[in-house]
């Protein structure tokens, strides 16, 4: 599912480098993606939070309500951005660029902007169906997805349609798509009682909140840490050409390593369906993946593949393609990293003390935005140091959820949960002492 996730992205570099101004154009999407994100982003963590609360008739009635109105609240800003005179006022400070691409970044927005509520009731599906352990549905439907993107991206290029259009229409239609299997998908296998059988209440909006909030704020946080670099090459690097060359790099390294990420990613499904009757079980499942998917990604860096992948699948100029080869290296371990912060995300998730993950999101930032003003200061900010930061904020991230994790865990200040982790007498051992 999370690698069919990933290559949607290819084939949308793929679609606009096809452009005559292909360089400028990725550039000017991910520069649009960067302002659009990090609302979306506010609602990734939907499948997990639907997994762990959806549990009868009414807290699925509740969660429902809370990803519609969640989905809303992240389509206005949006909307202001796009549709009113502040999205041309605001832009600019938040990239140093000039007017004409003002306007071109605005107009992404403007086609994207019903994508988010669209994207909040997948969301939702993707957790009843995940809790279904349907996770094959799962993958069908992404497929269905994907497949719609590259058939509506080459209809795109063969009528010569812009590449705003291309991308906009083709993005949306996909998204549609996936909406309209998964609620079918998710309708026909979950049955849910009118009430909770182990005595615990129903959810209720507020409560939703309150649980999901500092998820909201993790997420949020790292859909920021792109956006963040890209505005720092924007003002380390004056000559837009550079500038636009340095970002489509970028954008190819974190696509391409966000394949292997990705995978990773899905680990906090493993946390929350399983980790609670066995975390022993799946931080052992966890460590081999792990060291599979960055034998993998080290494989790719060490090979031709990368360099073909880039300037054959991607059709990245050569000068572009080399520098997100260099790129590739520095972000070689980052598949290990998610790996610790999303184990530690997986418990904090399961016995809902999930403010420790918003403030290692917080803190991952904080520590990009230091790291990077201080390479521009020592005139060492380039696309290797720059694909370097992402990896040391997850790093940062993953150490500040850790020292947090471990502190209520060996305080014995654990929650009602619907799954419980051994503590202490349990004839289980503990894979966080171990």
């Amino acid at each position: 599912m999370g690698i069919v996730m990933v290559v949607g992205r290819f084939v949308q570099n793929y679609a606009l480098l096809d452009y005559e101004e292909g360089v400028r154009e990725l550039a000017l999407f991910s520069l649009a993606g960067g302002i659009f994100h990090p609302f979306g982003a506010v609602l990734i963590f939907v499948p997990q939070m639907t997994n762990v609360i959806a549990r009868d008739a009414s807290s699925l009635r509740a969660c429902l309500r809370f990803v519609v109105l969640g989905g809303l609240g992240v389509t206005f800003p949006v909307s202001l951005i796009a549709w009113t005179p502040l999205g041309p006022m605001v832009v600019p400070h938040i990239y140093d660029i000039g007017a004409e691409p003002v306007e071109r970044i605005v107009l992404y927005l403007r086609f994207l902007t019903p994508l988010h509520l669209v994207a909040a009731i997948n969301y939702f599906c993707v957790g009843l169906l995940v809790q279904a352990h349907r996770t094959g549905t799962v993958t069908a439907v992404r497929v269905a997805n994907l497949s719609t993107l590259t058939c509506l991206l080459a209809v795109g290029l063969r009528f010569s349609w812009s590449p705003v259009t291309t991308i906009c229409v083709s993005w949306i239609a996909a998204e549609t798509v996936s909406l309209a299997a998964g609620a079918s998908l998710a309708w026909r296998y979950q049955r849910y009682p009118a009430n909770r059988t182990d005595g615990q209440p129903s959810a209720t909006v507020a409560n939703i909140l309150s649980y999901f909030w500092p998820m909201s704020v993790t997420t949020c946080m790292f859909a920021l840490t792109r956006p963040i670099i890209f505005a720092f090459v924007t003002l380390a690097y004056t000559e837009a050409t550079v500038a636009e060359s340095i970002i489509v790099a970028l954008s190819l390294v974190f696509s391409f390593s966000f394949v292997f990420g990705s995978m990773i990613n899905q680990f906090r499904h493993v946390m929350v369906t399983f980790g609670g009757d066995d975390p022993g079980g799946a931080l052992r499942f966890m460590t081999r993946a792990t060291i599979g998917v960055t034998g993998l990604l080290l494989l790719a860096c060490a090979t031709p593949f990368s360099m073909w992948f880039f300037v054959e699948l991607q059709r990245a100029p050569h000068d572009v393609a080399a520098m997100a080869w260099q790129g590739m290296w520095a972000v070689a371990l980052w598949p290990a990293i998610m790996a610790w912060r999303n184990y530690y995300h997986g418990l904090a998730m399961v016995h809902r003390r999930t403010l420790s993950m918003a403030v290692g999101g917080i803190l991952r930032n904080t520590t990009v935005i230091i790291s990077c003003a201080a390479l521009c200061a020592m005139r060492e900010f380039n696309h290797v140091t720059a694909s370097f930061m992402i990896v040391f904020g997850f790093a940062s991230e993953a150490a500040t959820v850790t020292v947090l994790v471990r502190r209520w865990r060996e305080s014995g200040d654990l929650p009602d949960s619907d799954v419980r982790l051994p503590v202490d007498g349990d004839n289980v051992s503990d894979p966080i002492g171990d």
